[in-house]
Formats: structure tokens, sequence, C-alpha cells
């Protein structure tokens, strides 16, 4: 579970710089609807990575109960 929180907080990172440079052009470009589906679609990605390594984890925690 340590990776995945140590992935999570590095993406989180990440999404909060490019979410705060990049929120403002988009909303006066395109207005606050789609600069939430952005946003959305950006914290979709970021989520996909670790559900792999979340699967992994729990994977590995059911053999060593056995």
């Amino acid at each position: 579970m340590s990776t995945i929180a140590g992935f999570n907080d590095g993406a989180g990172s990440f999404g909060s710089a490019f979410g705060q440079i990049c929120m403002g052009m988009i909303q006066r470009s395109f207005g606050w609807q789609d600069t939430m589906a952005v946003l959305s679609g950006l914290l979709f990605l970021a989520a996909l990575p670790s559900f792999g390594y979340l699967v992994r984890e729990f994977r590995e925690r059911k053999r060593e109960a056995k």
C-alpha cells in the first residue's frame, strides 16, 4: 500500500501544478463546464496506473494470508 500512496502523492503534486497553470486558460477559452470535464478526464487518467498497483497489492496480500 505504501507504493500506491507514494504514487498518488506524486501524481497529486503534478496534477495540482498542472491544474493551477492550465485551469485559468481553459476556463477563459471554453467555460467552466469544459474545464471541469478536462479536470475529470485528467483525474481518471491519473487513477488508471494506481488501479494496477492496487490489484497487485490485493493479490499479494491474499497469497500471504493463505
